[in-house]
């Protein structure tokens, strides 16, 4: 069977896909995709479970705060889709050498971004737990718990924005699979700072395992390190092993204000939709936090739970994206519309669906045909 990089080649090259390689490509595209997704709510769960081992209150202190990371990750994503876009527009066309520099472009740009984003985090940290009406308990710790996650958002940036760029150059099942080894490393990480040095019985013989005993902000510490580890071999894997994206000796990187100027147009839309829903998901906890730890750390799982389901579409979503993009860059708008019709959107972008997944692969073409 073809290989589904062969299917974008050959729909970039303007050949005709049948209905069979079409969905051989979409689904070839959405498995890796849709894995990583729910390991990232593996995750949450990983991390919800070890921190339930402490106690209840440290479990709420992280609930407290869970809705203000997804508003401050939201961003990050605003912002990474914005280059994401129009690299996949640059590769369908053919103009690797501009996507290259949008590489290098958005790299720079985001890294900045994350850092101011980053400031503000650290700087809102202390108030943040008193602003969401947490008890005086949880404070402290909810507050050490959100700094330690905005110093590591510059890390979150360039891992999303790595993986983002891979995927629209056709290259799923690497970034993917980094993601999904992202899970386990979080575990690994956790199981040694989280908890103290102890031993253990297995198999009727004892075992030493070190640990840090740093309790939440070790769960912090945890997730921070792993998205690090995983950065790594994701910018290698980018900037060295990409066939149309890695960085070639005696190129130098210019600032185009056109990519910038279009970065910018994409990646506000969504940035605003970002800090709408997140701070929906902020005011119900603000709404929950008086009726006590137990209720917080409850809300906080229950809403964990219920992304769950939405993680298949999303993960089909970054498939449609990476085709889009490149049917559009490649000026395929007879395949571009057999996508966007196939997600029941008519040409006045008017959605036939009720479900969210739906609602998003609708939104693809509409962010991705910017041009």
């Amino acid at each position: 069977m073809t290989s589904k990089k062969d299917y974008l080649a050959m729909m970039r090259n303007g050949e005709k896909l049948s209905l069979y390689e079409q969905l051989c490509m979409i689904i070839t595209l959405s498995i890796p995709a849709i894995m990583a997704q729910v390991s990232s709510i593996v995750m949450q769960y990983t991390d919800a479970a070890m921190i339930g081992h402490l106690s209840p209150s440290d479990s709420a202190a992280i609930g407290l705060v869970s809705s203000t990371t997804w508003l401050f990750g939201g961003i990050c994503s605003a912002a990474s889709i914005g280059f994401t876009v129009q690299i996949a527009h640059l590769i369908g066309a053919g103009e690797d050498l501009k996507a290259q520099n949008t590489v290098k472009s958005g790299l720079i740009s985001v890294l900045l971004f994350s850092m101011a984003l980053m400031i503000t985090g650290i700087a809102v940290s202390s108030i943040l737990p008193h602003w969401l009406g947490g008890a005086e308990n949880i404070r402290r710790s909810a507050s050490g718990y959100f700094m330690i996650y905005a110093a590591s958002l510059p890390f979150f940036q360039l891992n999303h924005i790595s993986a983002g760029m891979l995927q629209c150059s056709g290259n799923m099942k690497l970034p993917s699979t980094l993601n999904i080894s992202k899970c386990f490393l979080d575990v690994i990480y956790n199981f040694m700072l989280i908890f103290p040095s102890r031993t253990i019985r297995i198999f009727g013989s004892e075992i030493y395992l070190p640990g840090a005993g740093l309790g939440i902000y070790g769960a912090a510490l945890g997730t921070a390190l792993a998205e690090i580890t995983v950065l790594v071999f994701m910018l290698y894997a980018l900037l060295k092993k990409s066939d149309s994206l890695h960085l070639r000796k005696g190129e130098k990187m210019h600032f185009s204000a056109e990519t910038m100027k279009q970065a910018l147009r994409i990646s506000f839309p969504v940035a605003v939709e970002q800090l709408i829903v997140c701070s929906a998901y902020i005011a119900s906890t603000k709404i929950v936090s008086p009726l006590g730890t137990i209720a917080i750390a409850a809300h906080s799982f229950s809403i964990t739970a219920e992304s769950l389901c939405y993680m298949p579409g999303y993960g089909i979503g970054s498939a449609a994206t990476t085709i889009t993009g490149q049917c559009i860059g490649a000026g395929r708008s007879d395949m571009t519309k057999k996508i966007r019709h196939t997600h029941h959107c008519d040409r006045n972008g008017h959605h036939d669906c009720d479900r969210m997944p739906d609602v998003y692969l609708c939104t693809v073409y509409d962010r991705f045909s910017v041009r």
